[in-house]
């Protein structure tokens, strides 16, 4: 048993893909920001964003941001990441206005249950489930590990091809 959960674990490290940060990482406002047309959220220093997907340069005129899911864009300038690295290896994307990079994870600097319910939620993704529903099914796993939807998560990540179904179409138990 304790070998194929190391196996398991291994598979799901190894299957992280690197762009795959939407909702790990973090940054946090060196100075206070006003509202201003191209930003209409100020920040405060201090404050902590969270969510951080992607890194923009305006192609005209070089201005930086970063955007959260959900939450809009802040000047880069402002803000300094906590657990991301910029991937400016290649663009994500590129049309007439900017270009946008993503992000990579600096999983040492994650805590370790939110990185391990990280892994199972990109490895429910792979296996075809909806973002929300893994998102649900892998915080049952990791915070939950004797529910019966953890039960069932477990048994989907050793290859049981009936549990990936029941997965797939989202229990109840799974998302109370």
């Amino acid at each position: 048993m304790k070998t194929s959960l190391v196996i398991l674990l291994a598979a799901l490290l190894a299957s992280t893909a690197a762009n795959a940060t939407d909702n790990i990482c973090e940054a946090i406002a060196l100075h206070s920001t006003a509202k201003t047309d191209d930003f209409p959220y100020p920040l405060k220093t201090g404050e902590v964003i969270d969510a951080i997907t992607q890194y923009n340069v305006n192609r005209k005129t070089g201005a930086a941001s970063f955007c959260s899911h959900g939450g809009g864009c802040y000047p880069a300038e402002a803000l300094h990441l906590t657990n991301c690295t910029i991937d400016k290896s290649k663009p994500q994307s590129v049309d007439e206005t900017e270009v946008s990079y993503g992000l990579d994870l600096i999983r040492s600097k994650v805590p370790l249950e939110v990185l391990r319910q990280h892994d199972v939620e990109l490895r429910l993704l792979d296996l075809g489930m909806c973002n929300a529903c893994a998102d649900n099914a892998a915080a049952f796993y990791v915070k939950m590990p004797a529910s019966r939807c953890a039960t069932l998560v477990r048994q989907a990540l050793e290859g049981n091809p009936i549990a990936v179904n029941k997965l797939k179409n989202m229990p109840d138990y799974c998302s109370e």
